[in-house]
């Protein structure tokens, strides 16, 4: 597998401006998510 360290760093560049031109409410329904799936995987770990 060949990886283009450009490609990914201009990947994830455009990510985040993606994600900087969200409305804010939208930038926390995406934060409350990813804060409900690290509580979900922090509960497995402890089984």
């Amino acid at each position: 597998m060949t990886f283009e360290i450009a490609q990914i760093i201009e990947s994830k560049r455009a990510h985040r401006a993606r994600l900087a031109k969200r409305p804010i409410a939208e930038k926390l329904r995406i934060l409350e998510e990813l804060r409900k799936r690290a509580l979900a995987i922090a509960a497995s770990r402890r089984k």
